[in-house]
């Protein structure tokens, strides 16, 4: 698994309806097969279990900008945009 780096984030707080951003994502690409898969883990957390797996249109490994979202450790859904 290779560590690209912390991600700026986004969620809606459910205690108070607002934006809230957070840069406490880190992002980390597993290729299997040739095959790109991308997983978020909160930077409090080492462990693997706690990997979040994203969820992404279709996109190129070519300095193209994408949409994505997971659902945090908190179950809060993240939505961020990744420039790879």
């Amino acid at each position: 698994m290779n560590k690209i780096g912390k991600i700026k984030s986004w969620y809606i707080d459910p205690d108070d309806n607002r934006l809230t951003y957070t840069q406490h994502n880190i992002l980390f690409v597993t290729i299997i097969d040739g095959l790109k898969f991308y997983t978020v883990r909160h930077d409090t957390s080492d462990s693997d279990e706690d990997d979040a797996a994203i969820e992404t249109g279709s996109f190129e490994l070519n300095g193209e900008t994408y949409n994505a979202r997971f659902a945090d450790i908190y179950g809060r859904m993240n939505f961020t945009n990744v420039t790879l």
